[in-house]
């Protein structure tokens, strides 16, 4: 199975993470990786306090219809390093 990365999005804060894999988000964050995915799946809004998507070409405006255009442009800052 390929793994995605995934951006992660403190929901007090508005502070963006990347992270390589869902695993690997599970791990540093200290969340459930069946809750990170159902985030992901939009099965549930939030896990941790987060919100997360998948690392893709609609991550951004993801972002931006969620968050604004502040959140979007730091997650492209991570996109592009």
């Amino acid at each position: 199975m390929a793994t995605k990365p995934v951006i992660a999005v403190n929901l007090e804060t508005f502070e963006v993470f990347y992270f390589e894999s869902q695993r690997k988000t599970s791990r540093q964050l200290g969340v459930d990786v069946a809750s990170v995915n159902r985030v992901l799946k939009g099965l549930r809004n939030k896990a941790g306090g987060r919100w997360f998507c998948y690392v893709d070409e609609n991550a951004v405006e993801k972002v931006r219809a969620k968050f604004g255009d502040e959140v979007a442009r730091e997650v492209e800052k991570l996109m592009s390093e």
